[in-house]
């Protein structure tokens, strides 16, 4: 028996945000990633995060991508994305209820903005993540690294990235690694704000993000 699947949309109060569900045979648990997107997709049409980033890299090789995926959208450009902490926490929540996602395969990833919320969601969602990959993100937090112990970290920044310095990855990785953490950072040559296409098109993450499970 097959799942429904494809872009599902669904609607908490007056929010709505949308879910991927795989073409895969029912049965078993599926692995699930939150995806924040970045301040060009907020809104309230429920479609703009879906044209930038991990949505796109799904339309274009779903098989690389065998995840449930949740996909929030922002309502305002100039809200973090902690500000939508229970945004969030209810969509993850109703996806708990209806699709019933493995506990021990969980993921965060998110860009730009979504990577700014990646950095300081990860520990203080609904959901315990098995592993975070933030997207040319950013944080003025100076406490990062307590919410990392134990959850791997893989980040991207573009070095020409002239809209979040790529020095943003370095200060929130290295408060990681100081307080005894596992990250890692990739630093792209040549490369501008669009780190994201590289991260999610032409990495393995999604083989990093499935290596990782909790116990």
């Amino acid at each position: 028996m097959m799942r429904e699947s494809g872009f599902l949309e669904r609607r908490i109060g007056s929010s709505r945000f949308v879910v991927y569900v795989p073409d895969v045979e029912s049965g078993q648990p599926l692995p699930a990633i939150l995806f924040l997107h970045g301040r060009g997709e907020c809104g309230t049409d429920n479609l703009q995060q879906l044209s930038v980033g991990l949505p796109l890299a799904v339309m274009k090789r779903r098989s690389d991508w065998p995840f449930l995926i949740v996909i929030p959208q922002k309502p305002d450009y100039d809200l973090r994305w902690a500000e939508c902490h229970q945004m969030v926490n209810d969509a993850l929540d109703l996806v708990e209820k209806e699709f019933h996602p493995d506990h021990s395969h969980r993921y965060i990833t998110g860009l730009s903005q979504g990577g700014c919320g990646t950095f300081e969601l990860a520990a203080h969602c609904s959901w315990r993540f098995a592993a975070a990959a933030p997207i040319c993100g950013f944080t003025d937090r100076l406490d990062l690294g307590a919410d990392f112990q134990g959850l791997p970290v893989w980040a991207f920044h573009g070095l020409e990235d002239d809209v979040v310095p790529p020095q943003q990855s370095e200060l929130a990785i290295q408060q990681i690694l100081e307080a005894g953490g596992f990250a890692k950072l990739t630093l792209l040559a040549g490369v501008d704000h669009n780190s994201w296409d590289y991260a999610y098109q032409e990495s393995e993450l999604a083989k990093w993000l499935l290596s990782h499970h909790l116990v």
